[in-house]
């Protein structure tokens, strides 16, 4: 807990399980009168008299609805990339301008009973960078831990428990219109850069050195991917193309919004019906002028991507 310049404790911190509470969200959502359906998004289909006719699935079926809400996160660019170049949308009308695919890397280990029950006891931490170290004293449940910029994500259930960093990255590729989008990459997400991996190995050594110390090796990597909005408020709008009228976007969590899952959907409702969510939200989630003066106001700026994943993958992969 050396070489910070400023140390902040907080009683009051949380954490929850998301796996669960989203399957618990979609059975009640079921219960409730949703039809509930699994399939392959692959574009968003035009239709007539300036609507969206509905989003096409691998399978060629048009799913179709008088409105259309994407929650599609990093995959948002793809999907909308076919209508965008159907009604020649200029670079700056383009989703992309709005949020961008980025990625993060986790390192996964399935802790033993005996580890899990130690790592229980231990308080969530937040490692700034070396600038301020945060401690969250909170009451853990079965095997509550969580560190930032390196993160540990608190294990599961079943004990696995996870490291990722906040430096992110995006995929950049040019599709058939000559657009450049990032889109997560097409091959197996196990796949990690060897510079991911370190990065990761590094900050384990600083924040758990017993991990290193007692020859523990990643049991498993991942590339996990979110959209993510240049001021990192969410995109909560109708589209604002009058040939789009019908489309509302639910996107740009930017590795950040999960923590308003008890919430943000009656503001996502109001949108779709037109009610206004207030001046301060409705600024903060609608669509924005490409070259606005505005400073943006982000809620952790080192969550950026500043690097794209093919210069990572040269730099070496394993």
């Amino acid at each position: 807990m050396s070489g910070y310049r400023s140390a902040y404790a907080n009683p009051e911190a949380g954490w929850a399980d998301a796996g669960i509470a989203v399957k618990r969200i979609i059975e009640e959502s079921i219960r409730v009168g949703l039809q509930y359906r699994v399939g392959d998004a692959v574009d968003v289909v035009l239709g007539s008299q300036s609507r969206v006719r509905g989003v096409r699935l691998a399978t060629g079926e048009i799913v179709e609805a008088d409105k259309i809400v994407l929650a599609t996160g990093a995959w948002t660019s793809f999907l909308m990339d076919g209508i965008e170049e159907k009604l020649l949308l200029s670079h700056e009308e383009r989703i992309e301008n709005q949020l961008t695919a980025a990625g993060v890397c986790v390192a996964h280990y399935q802790l033993t009973e005996e580890e899990a029950k130690i790592y229980s006891e231990v308080p969530v931490i937040v490692n700034g960078e070396k600038g301020t170290l945060y401690i969250y004293l909170i009451l853990c449940t079965s095997s509550d831990i969580y560190y930032s910029s390196g993160e540990v994500i608190p294990p599961s259930p079943s004990g696995t428990l996870k490291f990722t960093c906040t430096g992110s990255f995006t995929n950049t590729i040019t599709v058939a219109s000559g657009q450049s989008i990032s889109v997560p990459p097409s091959q197996d997400q196990s796949i990690v850069p060897q510079v991911l991996k370190n990065e990761i190995l590094g900050i384990i050594k600083s924040l758990m050195p017993q991990f290193e110390k007692n020859g523990r090796e990643v049991d498993w990597w991942r590339l996990c991917w979110d959209s993510i909005t240049p001021t990192q408020n969410q995109l909560i709008c109708q589209h604002p193309n009058p040939s789009l009228r019908n489309l509302y976007l639910a996107v740009g969590g930017s590795f950040h919004s999960y923590k308003f899952l008890p919430t943000i959907g009656k503001y996502v409702a109001n949108v779709i019906q037109g009610v206004s969510n207030g001046d301060e939200k409705d600024r903060a989630w609608e669509w924005k002028q490409t070259g606005s003066p505005e400073k943006p106001e982000m809620a952790h700026a080192n969550v950026i991507p500043r690097r794209d994943f093919k210069d990572l993958v040269h730099m070496g992969s394993k």
